[in-house]
């Protein structure tokens, strides 16, 4: 098998988590319900509804991710599906260029 034909033959994939500013904000909001709760009601309800956020957080960002999928026939993110036909070009972003172009200019 030739490494065209090999490379033409595969399927590539991506998962893309949650990035680290959401947990940040997310636990931020999870502790503020957790305090207003332990005000209102004690201790231990308060890290009964911890836990049951930590919970559900982690449930969300292992249920929520970003799936990739490049194949030779389509592209697939998330549940939409893009045919091969339709994209007639690819173009490699870098940080420096990609941060150029969504700034607007003055």
């Amino acid at each position: 098998m030739s490494e065209s034909s090999r490379i033409e033959s595969q399927k590539l994939h991506w998962r893309d988590p949650w990035p680290f500013w959401l947990w940040l904000f997310l636990l931020f909001l999870a502790a503020s319900l957790s305090l207003a709760v332990e005000a209102a009601l004690g201790n231990f309800a308060a890290i009964a509804v911890s836990v049951i956020q930590l919970l559900l957080l982690i449930w969300a960002s292992l249920s929520t991710p970003l799936r990739i999928e490049v194949s030779n026939e389509n592209v697939r993110v998330g549940r939409a599906k893009i045919e091969r036909d339709f994209i007639s070009a690819v173009h490699v972003l870098d940080s420096k260029a990609d941060g150029a172009h969504s700034r607007p200019r003055c």
